[in-house]
């Protein structure tokens, strides 16, 4: 009997191989939300926020700082993975499948100071 160890681990690789590619394009866009705000923070005003990001879906003040929160949809990205190790056994009693769906997004928090300045942000993407 061959083994099916060979396929299996490629199969294995492949998806560590797209959830690899993921995890780079969320670091990239979070970087950019940071080369976006971290210089606008003590100087950006609501106003300058609102004509940059437009009207937040969320406001909310809590002491005297007010939180603006923004939610950007791109859609679902669906995924699979079959593998079939040895596509000669009639039982395939030893393929690999994995499927799903999650939602693409860019979710994140402007804080801004008594004097309506951007304090500091917060982001979470999903790829």
């Amino acid at each position: 009997m061959k083994s099916n160890l060979p396929m299996l681990a490629l199969g294995l690789a492949a998806i560590l191989w797209l959830t690899g590619c993921a995890s780079i394009r969320q670091q990239n866009r979070l970087n950019q939300y940071k080369a976006m705000l971290d210089p606008a923070m003590g100087s950006m005003t609501e106003q300058q926020a609102a004509e940059t990001f437009g009207i937040p879906q969320e406001q909310e003040t809590v002491g005297d700082e007010d939180f603006w929160h923004y939610h950007e949809s791109f859609g679902v990205r669906g995924y699979g993975v079959g593998l079939t190790p040895n596509p000669y056994n009639p039982y395939l009693q030893t393929t690999v499948t994995s499927t799903g769906g999650r939602e693409v997004y860019d979710d994140f928090t402007l804080i801004f100071d008594s004097n309506k300045v951007l304090k500091s942000w917060r982001a979470s993407v999903q790829r």
